[in-house]
């Protein structure tokens, strides 16, 4: 007796990035084949070789298309034998597509239902109004997301703004071009009405570009994620720069994430910035903050002789961020600017009954508000 579809479903579920027991799945039988297909080749990464492959399979296969709804086309080349054009062609029912930016004006008429478009950099400084002129070519998407896009320029030369997609919402994970697409977007009148920022600071020069951005979003972005990953300390990447968290006043989730190449223990100068950073968050909107500490946990000793060891950071132990300066974390927590702050959670590795008692101890508030939780996490794949 065949169980129902929605149990073989929930199975595949689990099974969605095991390639070679999908594979296995879609040979096994035709219950099995439409969901094993599903999660095999949606938002499938394709750049040459792979790409011709997969073109081949498409045309041997065609009824392998009603099931992709989402791609990724990560070869920065110009599509020369037009092998891109001629696979979205076949694919009526796709949704989602992660093109490089280069490539917009030539794929954009083969999509156009799509609904969500996620924007790659090029590897190369892009002109902001072929940016503009190729976004605005998607005119069904409703979801836009610029990942590591940079502008040669940051001033729109065009004699006439073209009208923007009825976007919902935009994100920016790294790169520079939130000034250029939020001026565009109030200018012809099309501000979508959630933003959301992700952005990674390793050094001063990244601090600064972040602080560009800020300028562009903080009365938009509700959602943020910002990773600090020093390349030497915080000291290093923030001073003298003006970077600060408190004008995002809009702000609904928060996750900030810090990677120290440093022992979690009080000489590591950079662990007080942690208190620092959360006192700067000012949005009485603030539902949920996310916070995760990375550090040299020192787990093989032979890296303490060696000059050429290279650091191995990994989620901290809860037992050892007992050192935090928890009594400037609790009045951060606890300001009137963060009123509306329901769930605090700190993630790390370890036993957390030690650091249970020294905040119950320390910031007997903070603990009765019952906001903050400790979640353990075996790996930090946001490191990545």
């Amino acid at each position: 007796m065949l169980l129902p579809q929605e149990i073989f479903d929930h199975i595949l579920d689990f099974l969605h990035d095991d390639v070679n027991t999908l594979r296995a799945c879609a040979l096994a039988h035709r219950v099995l084949l439409q969901t094993s297909r599903y999660h095999r080749f949606n938002g499938l990464p394709l750049a040459y070789p792979r790409i011709s492959r997969f073109a081949t399979i498409l045309s041997f296969s065609p009824d392998l298309a009603s099931s992709i709804r989402s791609l990724s086309f990560t070869n920065p080349c110009v599509d020369v034998f037009g092998i891109e054009t001629r696979i979205l062609k076949q694919l009526p029912a796709l949704a989602d597509l992660t093109v490089m930016a280069t490539s917009l004006r030539a794929v954009s008429p083969y999509v156009p239902n799509l609904n969500s478009l996620r924007v790659m950099w090029p590897r190369t400084d892009m002109n902001c109004g072929d940016l503009v002129v190729g976004i605005s070519e998607f005119m069904s998407i409703r979801e836009l997301e610029l990942i590591d896009v940079r502008l040669r320029s940051h001033e729109l030369f065009l004699p006439d703004l073209p009208a923007a997609p009825p976007l919902h919402k935009i994100g920016f994970l790294g790169g520079d071009s939130a000034p250029v697409i939020c001026t565009w977007l109030s200018a012809v009148g099309s501000t979508p009405p959630f933003h959301s920022l992700s952005y990674i600071v390793r050094d001063r020069y990244d601090a600064e570009d972040f602080v560009q951005m800020v300028e562009a979003l903080f009365p938009l972005a509700q959602e943020l994620t910002v990773r600090f990953m020093p390349e030497g300390n915080m000291n290093d990447a923030l001073a003298d720069t003006t970077l600060t968290l408190a004008p995002f006043s809009a702000l609904r989730s928060c996750t900030l994430r810090f990677a120290f190449g440093e022992m979690c223990v009080p000489q590591n100068v950079s662990l007080s910035w942690i208190p620092t950073i959360l006192g700067q968050l000012s949005s009485s909107h603030l539902r949920t903050l996310r916070i995760s500490l990375a550090v040299d946990n020192v787990e093989d000793l032979r890296s303490l002789a060696s000059e050429c060891a290279v650091r191995v950071i990994s989620p901290a132990y809860f037992d050892d961020m007992r050192v935090l300066d928890w009594e400037r974390i609790e009045r951060a927590l606890l300001s009137d600017q963060l009123r509306g702050l329901e769930k605090v959670i700190l993630e790390g590795r370890g036993q957390r009954g030690g650091l249970e008692s020294h905040i119950q101890e320390l910031c007997p508030e903070l603990h009765s508000r019952g906001v903050l939780s400790l979640v353990p996490v075996e790996d930090a794949s946001w490191l990545n």
